[in-house]
């Protein structure tokens, strides 16, 4: 995927929506380090084996942790039209079992332990509903409506258990890289470094020294060539 252009952006973002929400069942898995520590790997493997066996036209997905760490493994299943149903402490026999009932039109409540009706992007303040019916699946309750989720808004971390985290397109649909071509293409060196002293940014060290006076030094420094390193930790 190679893009040049706020075109090639939009497109990209296109397709990542339609992966995110596809027209055809889903069925996502938890795979962050709480998830693949309680069996997730093995849970994804019989998942995708069985919709392979069934020959059925099913997305499998892998996703990041949403916060319900104690649940896991979890998976969710997002039917076209129909609320997201989280599925926790789900062990690979289990995932068969939950692929063969999708299959049959059976969303299995007595196994769910939550639903989400859509979801909110905290930065746009686009909201995404998975279903313009009444979202209601008999005796499992709405995320909004539980105390671990009902007053938690999420922003570093909004994108955790909704994106697959190793598709490029599905976080550009949710604003990746637009900050990206607005630095590139509507401001200046001098403004980007406004932007980020403004934010109070600060590195992560004792001396927490802020990233804006950093890159400020940085820009002045005549002495070429600059280097940057990155603590990827």
């Amino acid at each position: 995927m190679r893009i040049e252009t706020l075109r090639d952006l939009k497109r990209a973002a296109g397709r990542g929506r339609r992966s995110l929400r596809p027209a055809r069942p889903k069925i996502l898995v938890g795979m962050a380090t709480c998830g693949l520590a309680a069996g997730a790997a093995e849970v994804f493997e019989a998942i995708t084996e069985e919709v392979e066996r069934q020959k059925l036209g099913y997305q499998v997905s892998q996703t990041g942790c949403i916060g319900w760490c104690s649940r896991e493994p979890l998976v969710d299943v997002l039917l076209p039209g129909r609320p997201r149903v989280t599925y926790g402490a789900v062990t690979p026999e289990r995932g068969r079992q939950l692929v063969k009932a999708i299959a049959e039109g059976d969303l299995k409540p007595e196994w769910a332990c939550g639903l989400l009706t859509g979801e909110t992007n905290p930065l746009t303040g686009r909201r995404t509903r998975y279903t313009r019916r009444p979202a209601r699946l008999d005796g499992v309750p709405r995320y909004e409506d539980m105390g671990l989720f009902r007053y938690q808004l999420r922003l570093v971390l909004r994108n955790c258990g909704i994106i697959d985290p190793t598709s490029l397109e599905e976080y550009i649909s949710r604003g990746g890289y637009g900050a990206l071509y607005k630095v590139l293409h509507r401001m200046t060196p001098e403004g980007v470094i406004r932007e980020v002293t403004a934010s109070g940014l600060r590195g992560r060290g004792g001396a927490g020294f802020p990233t804006g006076k950093k890159w400020q030094v940085m820009r002045e420094a005549a002495a070429t060539p600059k280097f940057i390193i990155c603590n990827a930790d």
